[in-house]
């Protein structure tokens, strides 16, 4: 099934628009920005399933004076991915043949409200300052199955192995950006200066388990088993200066000056813990499974271009 809905309402000052859709079609109506945890887990399953989605969001715009004007959007959306696979493989070598069933079940659930907004003020005709937010929150769940195994061939249901496995996950995310851009216009002739910055941040949490069971029957030695609990975090924050210069030469001819500095943070931690028979709880650290990471970069950048505007032809170097 698909349905839309939208109501709308237009004046001179004021503009409100409400949208709503629904569907099974795997139409997504939105995204979970920035949740990481989320977004980077491995699936067990083969495929993408079936998606349910349902999103709302409403729209406004307003001019408050000749000098101020303000809009912003606000979204929600709820998405539930469901995937259920059956699988029959035969495997060839040059000394024999086996045959693999396996099976998976996914499901997921999502959540994400975003805002995002518009602010602009002109306190003269020749400046214009512009501020504009973006904030947005998103949670989900997720567990999948899956059961795999080798025999050696149909009529000999011998078992070569069985690998049993299921996965869990609980995670948050929230991103908040903030711009701010001024300019102002020195001259008729287009000698302008502007500045602009943001600022964004990014953060997102986890809490998993992975169990799981291999066995193989001609190989004993071979056999592992997992049952873990994990917790991962991702901190992710920038921000950006831009300054810019346009100076007029002649009819048509500018050259522009502009600089820019750029700095990005980032931490991962992800702490996978074994589960301890002794304490009855997950307080053994495993390594193998467990990573951190601090990314920090500066970016500095400088341009100079002259741009020529002719009736005829334009060009640009720099």
């Amino acid at each position: 099934y698909m349905g839309n809905a939208m109501i709308n309402r237009f004046t001179e000052q004021d503009q409100f628009s409400f949208i709503a859709n629904a569907n099974n079609i795997n139409q997504q109506g939105s995204t979970a920005r920035g949740n990481s945890v989320r977004s980077g887990r491995a699936r067990s399953g083969n495929g993408n399933g079936i998606t349910s989605s349902n999103t709302f969001g409403v729209n406004t715009a307003n001019i408050l004076s000749s000098k101020v004007k303000m809009g912003g959007n606000v979204t929600y959306n709820y998405s539930d991915n469901y995937s259920n696979s059956k699988e029959f493989r035969q495997n060839l070598t040059d000394k024999n043949k086996t045959y693999r069933t396996s099976t998976s079940l996914d499901r997921e659930y999502s959540n994400n409200i975003s805002f995002d907004g518009k602010l602009e003020y002109r306190p003269d005709s020749v400046t214009t300052i512009i501020f504009t937010p973006s904030l947005s929150y998103n949670w989900s769940s997720s567990h999948s199955t899956s059961h795999k195994m080798t025999q050696k061939s149909i009529t000999d249901t011998a078992l070569v192995n069985n690998i049993d496995a299921s996965n869990t996950l609980r995670s948050d995310g929230l991103n908040v950006r903030m711009q701010l851009d001024i300019s102002r216009k020195l001259s008729a002739a287009g000698r302008r200066v502007s500045f602009s910055t943001w600022f964004s941040s990014n953060n997102s949490n986890g809490d998993g388990t992975n169990k799981s069971e291999q066995i193989y029957y001609n190989k004993p030695e071979n056999n592992t088993t997992l049952d873990q609990q994990s917790h991962t975090t991702g901190d992710r924050s920038a921000y950006n200066f831009r300054l810019t210069y346009v100076e007029p030469l002649g009819k048509g001819n500018f050259i522009n000056f502009s600089y820019n500095i750029q700095v990005n943070d980032t931490k991962n931690r992800k702490q996978t813990f074994d589960y301890d028979p002794i304490e009855d709880d997950y307080t053994i650290l495993n390594s193998r499974f467990s990573k951190s990471s601090d990314t920090k970069t500066i970016n500095h950048n400088f341009r100079a271009n002259f741009n020529s505007n002719k009736e005829k032809y334009a060009y640009n170097i720099g």
